[in-house]
């Protein structure tokens, strides 16, 4: 299956955590199963809505279920032998230590909520566990390892931005460019 991406000497990770399985997050866990990564842990507590639909590959008969539930699914229907740790939980100082340090590669901040970017960051920052942070605003995507570089105005809330198929799909993209093809560039684009 992966002949066609032997000859690019990429680095496959064994595990990697997404957290938060919004337009972006899903399209990065989807992508990296795609890649060949075998072992994916997703996270996020919030349920699949219509408004997410414009942006997430699911039916709309999946309203109301838990994204990682639905995310699980589609993985497991494109790659049934990538394992994944399908976790509907909600963020803390208690479900972080989920994410297990000594397995884990890389940690993809897929949140939308600026206090989550900086602990995500600073719980990872020197353990060995490489972390990015992918967001998408309208036409705008910031990609980065480094949380305060997105961090605008006095907002800690929710954020609900505009967003469609083609940023949050390319951002997934880059961010798996990122991580297999080791790119250590940090990138900040706006599609005009």
């Amino acid at each position: 299956m992966y002949d066609r991406q032997k000859e690019l000497n990429l680095h496959t990770p064994k595990r990697v955590a997404v957290v938060g399985c919004g337009g972006v997050g899903y399209h990065v866990a989807l992508k990296l199963a795609m890649a060949g990564v075998p072992e994916l842990q997703i996270l996020d507590y919030d349920l699949l809505e219509a408004h997410n639909l414009n942006r997430i590959p699911a039916p709309s008969s999946a309203i109301g279920r838990p994204k990682t539930e639905v995310l699980a699914e589609d993985i497991k229907r494109l790659r049934p032998d990538c394992w994944v740790i399908n976790q509907n939980v909600k963020l803390s100082k208690t479900t972080i230590n989920l994410i297990d340090r000594s397995i884990t590669r890389w940690v993809i901040d897929c949140t939308d909520k600026h206090s989550l970017h900086e602990y995500l960051y600073k719980h990872f920052k020197g353990t060995g566990v490489e972390f990015i942070h992918v967001g998408v605003d309208g036409f705008h995507m910031n990609i980065s390892s480094h949380y305060k570089t997105w961090k605008i105005g006095d907002t800690d809330g929710y954020e609900w931005v505009p967003s469609f198929i083609a940023p949050t799909s390319m951002a997934a993209d880059l961010v798996i460019n990122k991580i297999m093809a080791n790119n250590e560039q940090e990138t900040n684009l706006y599609l005009d």
